[in-house]
C-alpha cells in the first residue's frame, strides 16, 4: 500500500495491490488524513495511461528517481518467486517519471526495466561460462538462464558476449540473445552451460544441463569441431545426449571438472544434502560414459550449508596447485585445498574470501543465494577473476586482488633434461636433479594427471596413456624452485 496525494487537494489516497491481482488499484480519499480517511471511489487501472500490469502481485513506491526534486513512481512484482513461471523478470522495474509536482503528480511510463537496462539481467538464475569462443585470445562469455515464456511455453536459451576488449582488460558486448537458437532446437528450461572437455581431444566442448517438460534433469554436449587454440567450430547437428546418472534431482549443480586428470572431464554433483558426488568419465572417443567413483568426494561429509555446490578448479595465487572453490547454498565461497588423489580428503583453507569494497570489510556472505560459478582471468594479472551467476538473473565479478605467489626460481637449465624420451608415444622417464612434485599441464594450462612425487636422482616412470596427441609441459615444483620441461606426445 502507497499512501500519495494525486490529486492536489491536500489529501493522500491510496494506492494498493493484491496478492490475487495483476493491478494497481486507486482508492480516492475525500476525507481527511490519518484516522479521518474516507475513501469513497475508486479506479482499478493505474496509472490511467499505460497502466502497471503485472502477473503476481504488483507494488508501487514513491521516490525521487530522476533527483529533479520531484517523486515519480516505480512499480515491481511484490513476490520472491516465479508462480507459474508467468513473470518476466527480465522487465520488472517500471519507472513512471513524475511530469507534474509533488502536490499534484503526473505518472508518464518511462521504461519496465528501470536499472535493469543497465546491466546484464536474465531474468533469474544466470548460469555464465567463460571461453575464447573465436579464437581471438580472450575470453567470452555465455549465460544460461531459466527461461523465456513464448508461444511454446517457457524455453531457455543462451546468451552469447562477445569479449570486445581484450586480454587484459576484459569488455563484453552481447552478440546473440539465442546463441546457435538452442531455444528452438531443444525444448529445455533452466539451461547452464559449461566448457570442458568431454570427449579428450584436447578442445573444449560446450556442455549443456537443463530440465525437460518434466523437470527431468537433461545432459547433452556440442562436441566443437574446432582446431586446438583456435575459434569453436559447434553444429547443434552434432549434438549428443549424455545419460544423466540416477537420483540427480532439481536443484543439485552438475560441475565438470578433470577429478582424475585423465584429459577427460568428469562430473561433480553439487548434492541437496551437501555432499559432492564424483562421477568418473569412463567412456572413449565421442562417446561419455559417467560412473560413480564417491558417494562423497573429498569426504567432507552431507552438510547443510554446502547443499548444491557449485565448483569450479581455480588457481587462486598462482603457485601453480589448483584448488577447489565452492560456492554454497548461503552464497559463501569455501575454498578447499585439491587432494594429490581423487581418493584424498579436502582440506578447507581461507573462508574469508570476499572484500566488499563498499564497506571495506571481509563479506562473508558476498555472492547471493546459490551462486553459480565460472572463472577465468579479466584482467590479464596472471589470476583467474570470478563470475558468480545469481538466482535473480544477473552476474556478480569478483576480481582476483590474491597476492601472486613468488616463483623465484624458474630455472633456465637448457641442457639438464630431466625427462625422456622426447617425444615419445606413451612412457616418460623422470630424473629430476631434486626431490619435488610433479604436474602434468596440457596446452590449456589444465592439469591432467595427479600430483606425483618423485625423488632427486631417481628414475620414476610416468605413464601418458589416454592423453591425446600434442605439446604437455612437465612442472616440478621444489622446495624453493619451479622447474618445467616441454614433452611432445606422438601418436
Amino acid at each position: 500500500m502507497l499512501l500519495v496525494d494525486l490529486d492536489g487537494d491536500g489529501k493522500r489516497d491510496l494506492l494498493f495491490g493484491h496478492v490475487s491481482c495483476d493491478n494497481i488499484a486507486r482508492l480516492n480519499n475525500t476525507g481527511g488524513n490519518g484516522t479521518a480517511a474516507n475513501f469513497t471511489s475508486f479506479n482499478s487501472n493505474f496509472p490511467a495511461a499505460d497502466p502497471i500490469r503485472m502477473p503476481v502481485f504488483p507494488a508501487a513506491y514513491a521516490e525521487d528517481l530522476d533527483f529533479d526534486g520531484k517523486r515519480d513512481l516505480l512499480a515491481s512484482p511484490n513476490t520472491a518467486i516465479n508462480e507459474g513461471n508467468l513473470s518476466d523478470f527480465r522487465a520488472s522495474a517500471w519507472f513512471y517519471r513524475n511530469a507534474g509536482t509533488n502536490e499534484r503528480p503526473d505518472y508518464r511510463l518511462v521504461t519496465r526495466s528501470f536499472l535493469q537496462e543497465d546491466m546484464i539481467d536474465l531474468g533469474e538464475n544466470a548460469a555464465p561460462a567463460l571461453a575464447d569462443l573465436d579464437g581471438d585470445g580472450d575470453l567470452d562469455l555465455l549465460l544460461g538462464q531459466l527461461g523465456q515464456r513464448g508461444e511454446q511455453g517457457l524455453r531457455a536459451g543462451l546468451t552469447y558476449f562477445e569479449n570486445t576488449g581484450t586480454a587484459g582488460r576484459a569488455a563484453f558486448t552481447q552478440r546473440s540473445a539465442d546463441y546457435l537458437n538452442l531455444s528452438g532446437a531443444f525444448q529445455l528450461t533452466d539451461l547452464r552451460p559449461s566448457f570442458a572437455d568431454l570427449d579428450g581431444n584436447g578442445t573444449l566442448d560446450l556442455v549443456l544441463v537443463g530440465y525437460d517438460i518434466n523437470r527431468r534433469v537433461v545432459i547433452r554436449y556440442l562436441p566443437n569441431q574446432g582446431p586446438r587454440n583456435g575459434a569453436f567450430r559447434l553444429e547443434v547437428g552434432s549434438l549428443r545426449t549424455v545419460t544423466t546418472p540416477d537420483r540427480v534431482v532439481p536443484g543439485e549443480v552438475l560441475n565438470w571438472l578433470d577429478i582424475d586428470r585423465d584429459g577427460r572431464a568428469d562430473l561433480l554433483i553439487g548434492k541437496g544434502s551437501g555432499v559432492l558426488e564424483y562421477h568418473r568419465n569412463t567412456g572413449t572417443g565421442a562417446t561419455v560414459q559417467l560412473t560413480l567413483q564417491q558417494a562423497d568426494y573429498g569426504q567432507l561429509g552431507a552438510a547443510v550449508e554446502r547443499r548444491t555446490s557449485s565448483a569450479v578448479s581455480i588457481d587462486l595465487n598462482g603457485d601453480g596447485r589448483p584448488e577447489l572453490l565452492l560456492g554454497v547454498r548461503s552464497g559463501e565461497l569455501k575454498l578447499y585445498q585439491l587432494p594429490d588423489r581423487p581418493d584424498g580428503r579436502l582440506t578447507a583453507l581461507d573462508t574469508t574470501l570476499v572484500y566488499n569494497e563498499l564497506t571495506r570489510t571481509d563479506d562473508p556472505v558476498g555472492v547471493g543465494l546459490s551462486p553459480l560459478l565460472a572463472s577465468g582471468d579479466l584482467d590479464g594479472d596472471g589470476l583467474p577473476d570470478l563470475l558468480a551467476g545469481t538466482l535473480a538473473g544477473g552476474v556478480r565479478l569478483l576480481r582476483n586482488t590474491s597476492e601472486k605467489a613468488p616463483v623465484t626460481g624458474l630455472e633456465p637449465l637448457p641442457n639438464v633434461v630431466w625427462a625422456y624420451p622426447n617425444p615419445t608415444d606413451r612412457i616418460v622417464y623422470l630424473k629430476p636433479p631434486a626431490d619435488g612434485w610433479l604436474t602434468v599441464y596440457n596446452a590449456l594450462g589444465q592439469p591432467v594427471r595427479p600430483r606425483l612425487a618423485v625423488k632427486a636422482q631417481t628414475e620414476t616412470q610416468l605413464d601418458l596413456v589416454g592423453l591425446p596427441a600434442g605439446v604437455y609441459t612437465l612442472q616440478l615444483q621444489e622446495s624453493r624452485r619451479l622447474r618445467t620441461q616441454k614433452i611432445v606426445l606422438s601418436r
